[in-house]
């Protein structure tokens, strides 16, 4: 190729790599733009800081278990993640770079997730077949092709090996490929310190006190299924995605919904800042949760499969403020929870 037929081929390379999601953006964790709940990761104008009321009848002793194993997972893995990702970043683009040098071999399908759209299967056929043509050098003989292929295929095989590695992927659930145990651990699983920070801060306020008022088994098994249950509403919902969900804001949500039912009156309080006036203010919680419910609800019908798992804290949410109304229907606090306490 000459330099002009050089240069097109690198453009067309890189619209067709710009196509491709990375390997691992489409971790699913929580966003929201106003007030910072699980999951959060942009700079917030509302920042919960306390509740106006902070008493408890005993140490939640499995709330402070929960938050301690989440900052140890982190802390263990988030160097392997860091050298994970490199190593994803670098076999990927070893295997575009190849096939950008031999545009005639047949682009890899493995390279293609699932889930893309037609039109972007459409893009990329048309991009691949326009670099095919024009390809000025061709293979010498139908053998020297094969083994082009072949290393092809190893370089491949080599990225979705490092792929398959990522802590993410390995601990993470995949809805693609849904793995019993991921169904637990990936809800430990964080991407960052801020995702880390932002659910534990929101557990640390509502958590406690749901323990206290429905005792430790209960609350620790609410816990628990709330995240199952969430992340059960995401794979229904995107049962063939491949990017992994991480996190612990479904089980989270739960805990939310509970929170909703068993404390409706009790008054969250807010840092907030706008422009250049700051303070704090109280918000009841019968007002502050259903909106947040509804902003979920709300964004889930918006964007369709993105980056953040509307659906799970849906389902975990509901989950949590049905399992408090059966709670107490069934008067479970009065009849079991208090005499032992």
């Amino acid at each position: 190729l000459g330099p002009a037929g050089a240069a097109r081929s690198r453009e067309k390379l890189e619209e067709l790599a710009a196509i491709l999601p990375k390997p691992l953006r489409g971790f699913r964790k929580q966003r929201n733009p106003r007030i910072i709940f699980p999951g959060d990761q942009r700079p917030p104008m509302f920042i919960p800081i306390g509740l106006d009321q902070t008493s408890v009848r005993r140490l939640p002793w499995v709330s402070f278990s929960i938050i301690a194993i989440n900052l140890v997972v982190f802390l263990a893995v988030n160097g392997a993640v860091h050298s994970a990702a490199k190593e994803v970043s670098q076999r990927g683009q070893a295997v575009m770079a190849y096939w950008g040098e031999h545009p005639y071999l047949e682009f890899p399908e493995k390279m293609l997730p699932k889930g893309l759209s037609e039109s972007q299967r459409e893009k990329i056929t048309l991009l691949t077949e326009s670099m095919k043509s024009a390809a000025a050098k061709a293979p010498e003989s139908p053998e020297q092709k094969r083994e082009e292929q072949q290393e092809l295929d190893r370089l491949v095989e080599r990225f979705q090996e490092a792929l398959g590695a990522h802590p993410y992927r390995a601990w993470g659930l995949v809805p693609a490929h849904p793995r019993a145990l991921a169904f637990l651990t990936s809800m430990f699983m964080h991407a960052g310190w801020l995702h880390l920070l932002g659910n534990m801060l929101f557990f640390y306020l509502s958590g406690p006190f749901v323990e206290d008022a429905f005792g430790r088994p209960l609350f620790a098994a609410l816990y628990l299924s709330s995240g199952v249950v969430s992340s059960l509403v995401h794979v229904a919902g995107f049962p063939s995605s491949e990017a992994p969900l991480i996190g612990a804001s479904g089980a989270i949500a739960g805990i939310m919904g509970a929170f909703l039912v068993r404390f409706a009156k009790r008054r969250i309080r807010f840092f907030y800042f706008l422009f250049i006036h700051g303070g704090t203010v109280d918000v009841p919680a019968w007002f502050v949760l259903p909106l947040w419910f509804a902003q979920q609800i709300f964004f889930a019908g918006l964007t369709g499969e993105s980056g953040v798992a509307y659906r799970a804290h849906i389902g975990g949410f509901a989950f949590g403020f049905i399992v408090a109304v059966l709670i107490r229907v069934y008067r479970v606090e009065e009849r079991f929870v208090s005499p032992s306490v």
